[in-house]
């Protein structure tokens, strides 16, 4: 088989479409693209799922569950006997701790939004993001994936302080901890840490305890057609975050949706990671010494006036390490505040060329 990438790429002739979606299987390397001006492109082309998501026919269905069945020993007999899709039917399947996926388990859904994982954790503040309580967790798995389902976080019986339109005033009930002075809502929704091609397609991940999505350690992640929206605790100290840290490498973000969270931030270490073609709601924040080489293209980036940042930003130098050298955006900035690309270029290690070429293709 031959290896497919997601930058750079064709698609194979005569290969199934599954959504035409960035990161799928079936995409090929398109050296005809590679542009000396961006050595960094061979780097680019091998983030995500390596060989690209597999399809939906490309591991068996191995069980099916409706709600009130045991997901957990669903997940571990199913590994136990060399792995699988295990179907969801709609309905709600409560979380009442971590949900651990094993090696090449994919939890498929029924239907986006009538399958809802519904986290119902509860857990403190910690310094270390390795210690979250968290819903679901990937740790040092291989090929493991969620799809085609809704997480929610549904410990509480409010909702998180956000609003739905663009021009309502910052406040700052909006970016704090403890809402509703309810201390134990520091639970991240999923978890990849020291995980590798592993995935999240077509998911909502929603109304998050603190971090939607938090990347340690791990490499060729894909999460690609997904809606992330909403946390409880958006105040400091590195909460409400899509966070890509501790020295994660190509890791691609494809097609999302991001809102009403505090920052999509890259940080610690990550480099290699590339977001095309989503569109956010939030800043991408290159918040604590990544390790540079990030791609940031094709998005659209539009900042409500109550977020506050700006469309790219860095953590208070003070208290922060400077972003890494060679961030390449090429990007679609709108904004309800005053903003130039002059603004952006600021940012310490920013490219921001005039144009980067065209970098995909579809061959049918």
């Amino acid at each position: 088989m031959r290896q497919a990438f997601f930058l750079l790429f064709t698609m194979m002739a005569g290969t199934a479409l599954y959504g035409q979606t960035f990161g799928d299987r079936g995409w090929a390397f398109d050296a005809e693209q590679s542009d000396a001006r961006f050595p960094d492109m061979w780097h680019w082309a091998r983030a995500g799922v390596q060989c690209g998501i597999p399809g939906p026919e490309d591991f068996p269905v191995v069980d099916t569950l409706g709600p009130g069945e045991d997901l957990q020993n669903a997940i571990d007999y199913a590994a136990e006997q060399g792995g699988g899709v295990i179907m969801l039917l709609p309905g709600v399947y409560p979380i009442h701790e971590t949900l651990f996926l094993k090696d090449s388990i994919i939890l498929r859904g029924a239907s986006r939004s009538k399958v809802i994982l519904s986290n119902q954790l509860r857990g403190p503040f910690f310094s270390s993001p390795f210690d979250n309580f968290t819903g679901i967790r990937f740790h040092n798995i291989r090929w493991a994936g969620l799809e085609d389902l809704t997480v929610k976080y549904e410990a509480v019986d409010f909702q998180p302080v956000d609003y739905d339109y663009f021009d309502y005033p910052w406040q700052k009930k909006t970016f704090r901890n403890n809402p509703g002075e309810d201390f134990q809502l520091y639970v991240t929704q999923v978890t990849f840490d020291h995980a590798r091609n592993s995935w999240i397609r077509n998911c909502q991940i929603l109304d998050s305890g603190t971090d939607p999505v938090l990347v340690l350690e791990s490499e060729h992640i894909s999460i690609t057609k997904t809606r992330v929206d909403g946390a409880y605790n958006k105040g400091g100290r590195g909460n409400g975050y899509f966070n890509i840290e501790q020295n994660s490498r190509y890791v691609l973000l494809a097609e999302d949706t991001v809102r009403a969270i505090r920052h999509l931030a890259i940080q610690s270490g990550a480099k290699y990671n590339v977001l095309i073609s989503n569109y956010l709601e939030v800043d991408v924040n290159f918040h604590n010494g990544d390790g540079g080489h990030n791609l940031v293209e094709r998005n659209i980036i539009r900042i409500p006036e109550w977020h506050s940042w700006h469309c790219f930003s860095r953590g208070v130098p003070k208290h922060h390490r400077p972003p890494g050298p060679g961030i390449y955006c090429s990007t679609i900035i709108r904004s309800t505040k005053p903003l130039s690309l002059a603004s952006v270029k600021r940012l310490p290690n920013m490219v921001i060329p005039s144009s980067i070429p065209l970098l995909f293709r579809q061959i049918r």
